[in-house]
Order: structure tokens, then C-alpha cells, then sequence
């Protein structure tokens, strides 16, 4: 017992230096082995202890000292020691930080191609995370394509998580009418995939949704459609038909990150725009192409025709890339009188023409993916003729009216500065400058520039 006391003692009083402690063991030539045996043990046991860095977790601690860990997927301990609010699916705050060590979404799910979109809204994150939304040329179907990072709790049921996902994410005014698993998707993407069908709002103001959630491990997504309820049962068979024909796609890197609007010296647009021209082409919608500088970014614009000339739907029409997504800016039909879209090479300029009842000159710049209008000039027929049997038309300069004197000065003084344009007609890129003087102006048509086939911007963008 004297030995184990004098051995505390010293461990207490020299803990840290075990050279010393051991010369006083042996200096005790009485010492017997067992005891000098538990007095190294003692010895060994305290110098681990005092090893131990300032601030290390407590083994009756699991979590203190793990700040800086990241992980993928709670632990069942830590899954249960959440509050309940997070584990029932609802997204949990994180810190500001949590972006920059989370884990980063490569993943986007890419749907079907439509003419004459209004974007609605249009969210990127550092962390590839996204929202996108936009509403159908007839203002009747709104589009929603977003993910967010995943909070599903280590023992919640899928199924439940997807609903309250659409709750939380998509729209805070859901009711979930239906949720079931999706038996083409799932084996398709390789993760769960639940169909989701849900209302919004009341009264007439009513809306009726349909949409898909993906399950990953670090981010959830979901693709759908809403409409007005009155309408949706007309459009139900071909939402489904739609989610049918989902694909996800893995870019590889950050999906905010894989293309930036301020430019793109790696030339990732060309794997971006590769897939929109087979797509274009295959479903129909053009078979003729370029590239050119429209804004004073890094990535040209792509530009594509239906050389059919074919009225049933939009025949031209100009694309661009942003935040790693190809974006359609302006679509038209070719062939129509007065009816085309223009733009102006290098001056960040697109110019949107309409024919019917007179014309409507809409001027818009690239910004932030999508057009913000700068100038527009309205010559409106009224229907009525004067006296002597001429039509008469109403003027108008950004939505203040002016005679027709003022109006074809004011569009010869904006067009001025962005001349000559390039028209996109259906049978070739035609070269066009404005024309004015006493009191008109048109238009002139200048030079031809033919479109590259299918193979040869293929071959381009490989």
C-alpha cells in the first residue's frame, strides 16, 4: 500500500515526466515486482491522460469535439437526440458556414423542352442547389424545377418526407392529396422517387399540382406542374406522360457552378448546347444552327431554325447558358408578316417583331439569363380609315403615346447605335439595317448568311 500511495503521490506531483518517476521507483531497492509492476501501470495510465489535447471529447461524450466533423447521414444517436421538428422533415437551419464543408449537389433533373417560357424565378446556391420556375407560353401551367439540401430523419418514412418536402420547398400552402411511389423512376434514377399530388390555394384562386420527388443521400429534388384546378383535369394525362419522361442528370461538379453567365473559358457550354441541339432536333423543332457573341460574355448564343418554315409552332429561336442551365430567350415564327426575333451581335441587344394590327417593336438586353426590356416602339392599327380612306394607327415610345413623326424618329435614334442586325428567319441569317426619313422607316434586308446543318455544329460543340 506504501508503494501505491508514494507512486500517486509522485505521479500527482511529476505527472509528465516519466524518466523521473522511475528513478525513484528504483532507488527504493525494497520495492517488490508486483508492486513496482503497478506503479509503471499507474505511471503509464497518467501520462496517457495528461497526453490528451485541451478541449477533447469526454468518452462519456460521443459528440463533444466533433465541430468541425461533416457527415453525410446522422447516426442513429444523433438522428435520435435531433429535435422533433427536424426529424420530421422539415429542413433544419444551418449554419452560415454549412455551404462551404457540406456536401455540394452534381446532380439536376432535366425535363422536356418547351417554346415561349416566362421565367418566374431563377435561384442558385454555392452548394448546386437551385430553383427554377416558369410559366407556359398559354399563362396556364407554371413549371417547377428545384432541389434543396436533404433533412430526412435516420427513421422517417420515405414517403412522409417527400410529402412534407413539397410542404417546406415547393409550396408552404400544399395539401398533399396523394403520395405514392414512382415504380418507373425509382429503378431509373437508382434512388426513390414518389409521386406527389397536391392543391394550393382557394376559391377560384384554386391550384391542382402533380410532381415528382427524388430521394439522395445529400440533396432531395423535385420536378412538377401546376395549374388552375378547372384546368388541370384536361392536363393531367399529359403531366404524367411528362414526369414519365424525366431524366437525371450527373454534371459531374457543383450544378450551379458547371457554367457561369460571366464566362466559360473551359468551354463547358458546348456539352450544355450538344444536348439542346440533338434534343431540338429530334422532337422537330429546328435543323439549322449557329453560334454567335450576343452580350460581352465568354459564351456565344446558340441560334436555331426549322428550315420548314412551320407555322404550327415556334420556328426560330435564340438560346444562352446561365448558372449551368440552357435558358431560351426569345422564340418566334418566321414567315409571318412583321413577325421575327433580331439581334445585334457583340451589343447585347434582341429585338422582338410583331406584324399583327400594325406593329410592336420590343428591344430587350441579356441579364442575369433572361431579357429585361430597354426600349419599345407600338404602332397600333385602329381599324378606322379618315377621310380620304387611309387606316388610321395609333403611336406610341415606352408606353407614352407620340404622333408618327416622333415615332419613327425615336426608333431611327435608339437603332442607330445597334446597327446593322441579324434577322433569324427560318431559311437563313439575313442582315438588316433601319431606313428612315420623311416621317417612315423600315428595315432594309442587306445579305443572306446560311445556317450550319445538324452535323456540322455537332462537329463544333464535340
Amino acid at each position: 500500500m506504501y508503494f501505491i500511495l508514494f507512486a500517486a503521490f509522485i505521479i500527482i506531483n511529476y505527472k509528465g515526466s516519466i524518466f523521473f518517476i522511475l528513478e525513484e521507483i528504483i532507488a527504493m531497492k525494497r520495492i517488490k515486482l508486483p508492486a513496482l509492476l503497478l506503479c509503471i501501470a499507474l505511471i503509464v495510465s497518467a501520462v496517457s491522460g495528461c497526453s490528451k489535447p485541451s478541449g477533447a471529447a469526454d468518452p462519456g461524450d460521443p459528440n463533444e469535439g466533433r465541430g468541425d466533423l461533416i457527415t453525410d447521414e446522422p447516426g442513429p444517436a444523433e438522428a435520435a437526440e435531433k429535435p422533433e421538428a427536424q426529424q420530421s422533415g422539415q429542413p433544419e437551419e444551418q449554419p452560415e458556414d454549412a455551404g462551404e464543408k457540406g456536401a455540394e449537389n452534381t446532380l439536376a433533373i432535366k425535363g422536356p423542352t418547351y417554346t415561349g417560357l416566362s421565367n418566374l424565378r431563377n435561384d442558385n446556391n454555392d452548394d448546386g442547389s437551385y430553383f427554377y420556375e416558369d410559366m407556359t407560353e398559354d399563362s396556364v401551367t407554371v413549371i417547377t424545377n428545384m432541389c434543396a439540401p436533404a433533412s430526412i430523419g435516420a427513421d422517417q418514412d420515405p414517403a412522409a418526407y417527400a410529402e412534407s418536402f413539397v410542404s417546406a420547398e415547393v409550396d408552404s400552402d400544399a395539401q398533399i392529396t396523394e403520395t405514392k411511389e414512382d415504380t418507373k423512376l425509382s429503378p431509373a434514377f437508382s434512388y426513390p422517387v414518389y409521386r406527389v399530388s397536391w392543391t394550393s390555394g382557394s376559391n377560384e384562386d384554386t391550384k391542382q399540382a402533380e410532381g415528382v420527388v427524388v430521394l439522395t443521400d445529400s440533396f432531395t429534388y423535385y420536378y412538377g406542374f401546376r395549374c388552375p384546378i378547372d384546368e388541370y383535369d384536361s392536363n393531367a394525362s399529359f403531366y404524367d406522360g411528362e414526369l414519365d419522361s424525366l431524366e437525371l442528370l450527373d454534371l459531374g461538379e457543383a450544378a450551379s457552378d458547371t457554367v457561369s453567365d460571366a464566362g466559360d473559358e473551359d468551354g463547358a457550354y458546348k456539352a450544355l448546347y450538344l444536348d439542346k441541339v440533338k434534343e431540338l432536333s429530334s422532337e422537330g423543332f429546328a435543323d439549322s444552327f449557329a453560334l454567335y457573341h450576343i452580350n460581352d460574355d465568354n459564351i456565344p448564343e446558340l441560334i436555331a431554325a426549322d428550315s420548314n418554315g412551320s407555322f404550327d409552332h415556334d420556328n426560330t429561336f435564340i438560346f444562352s447558358v446561365f448558372d449551368g442551365k440552357v435558358v431560351q430567350l426569345a422564340s418566334g415564327i418566321s414567315g409571318v408578316d412583321g413577325t421575327s426575333i433580331s439581334f445585334s451581335e457583340t451589343k447585347n441587344l434582341i429585338r422582338e417583331a410583331s406584324g399583327m394590327a400594325g406593329a410592336r417593336e420590343i428591344f430587350s438586353e441579356i441579364k442575369d439569363g433572361a431579357l429585361s426590356e430597354v426600349f419599345r416602339a407600338e404602332m397600333i392599327n385602329t381599324l378606322q380609315r379618315d377621310a380620304d380612306d387611309n387606316e388610321i394607327f395609333t403611336y406610341s415610345v415606352n408606353g407614352k403615346e407620340t404622333d408618327e413623326a416622333a415615332y419613327y424618329k425615336e426608333m431611327a435614334g435608339f437603332v442607330a447605335d445597334y446597327d446593322p442586325m441579324m434577322r433569324i428567319d427560318f431559311d437563313g441569317l439575313k442582315t438588316i439595317t433601319y431606313k428612315s426619313g420623311d416621317g417612315s422607316g423600315y428595315f432594309e434586308e442587306t445579305e443572306t448568311e446560311a445556317y450550319l446543318s445538324l452535323d456540322e455544329i455537332t462537329g463544333l460543340l464535340k
